[in-house]
């Protein structure tokens, strides 16, 4: 059973461990284009905006560098 316990915060702090670029795949299948936006506001957005705020809340103070999309 997957309990989602490995998520973004994991994912990308991982990458940055080993030092490799994390690829992020959105399943516009399940999801909207709105959702996917926030997602990458969260993951890549500076201070200030409502979505890195919810980062830093979450753990995260600086935004990770995410070069590819999908």
């Amino acid at each position: 059973m997957e309990d989602n316990s490995f998520g973004t915060h994991e994912f990308l702090n991982l990458c940055e461990l080993i030092g490799c670029e994390p690829y992020i795949s959105g399943n516009v299948g399940s999801g909207s284009v709105e959702e996917m936006a926030k997602w990458v506001e969260y993951m890549t957005s500076e201070q200030g905006s409502p979505m890195a705020k919810l980062r830093k809340e979450n753990g995260r103070e600086k935004p990770w560098k995410v070069k590819f999309f999908g």
